[in-house]
């Protein structure tokens, strides 16, 4: 199994005018059959387990899919708040927090 992990840049939200009121986090990621796709059902198990994450969190996700490169540009350009999934990258950690793995890979 090889641990994938969520590559996060997320801004904090520090305060809202109503408790009702959820921040949307806008994540960018590839269409990367079976784990996650824009035309799967759920959009598949990765997806899945993000979206639970930030609902836990009292946050909405919306996911842009590109190509991984895209998906990386838009990140790294602070055009979105970060990408998922990634495979940990020491490089990158200048640029992203990593979350804790999930497993995932066959």
């Amino acid at each position: 199994m090889i641990k994938h992990l969520l590559v996060i840049l997320i801004s904090l939200w520090v305060s809202y005018s109503s408790a009702s009121e959820r921040p949307t986090i806008v994540l960018s990621s590839l269409n990367w059959a079976p784990y996650i796709g824009q035309d799967m059902p759920d959009k598949g198990y990765v997806y899945e387990v993000v979206k639970e994450a930030f609902a836990r969190s009292g946050a909405n996700l919306e996911v842009l899919f590109f190509p991984w490169a895209r998906a990386l540009h838009v990140a790294r350009h602070g055009h979105v708040d970060g990408l998922f999934p990634e495979y940990y990258d020491k490089e990158r950690e200048t640029e992203f927090i990593f979350s804790d793995p999930f497993p995932g890979d066959l």
